[in-house]
């Protein structure tokens, strides 16, 4: 198997939109991360609702976006020297999507088998698709958009 080659050379094979989509990755992770801190859980979940304008862009558009979106989030998250954890991915991806005119719905949830304690998780779709969160499988959604505050 093929050694990886070193986080430099990759940033430094990056092209000019990747390298956009990882600054707008940080700037949104940081903006979520602030408003995290400074709103309880009913404004976030009021603030997703609002994130989630009637789509205005074509649908091949909209999931190629929604790709690159999925792509950055995540890899610039496990980078930051902040905490970038799941409910912080979930918003900054969300309002990135949004201001791109794409509706995505927020999920909270919890882990499903409680042996190993108490675990929540948050993850975004994109319709069906996902685009932060990974496998949701083992979680029973508590919180969605339609959740009343």
């Amino acid at each position: 198997m093929p050694k990886e080659p070193p986080l430099v050379t990759r940033l430094l094979s990056l092209g000019p939109r990747q390298w956009v989509d990882l600054l707008r990755a940080l700037t949104e992770l940081a903006k979520a991360r602030w408003s995290i801190r400074y709103h309880s859980t009913q404004d976030l979940i009021r603030l997703a609702r609002h994130r989630n304008p009637a789509s205005s862009i074509a649908d091949d558009a909209a999931a190629s976006f929604v790709r690159r979106v999925a792509c950055a989030i995540p890899r610039v998250a496990a980078r930051v020297p902040w905490r970038a954890d799941c409910l912080v991915q979930a918003v900054a991806a969300q309002s990135w999507l949004a201001s791109k005119g794409i509706a995505s719905d927020l999920h909270i949830g919890v882990r499903q088998n409680r042996g190993a304690g108490f675990e929540a998780h948050a993850w975004l779709h994109y319709r069906e698709h996902p685009i932060t969160g990974g496998n949701v499988a083992g979680f029973k959604t508590l919180v969605t958009p339609d959740t009343k505050l």
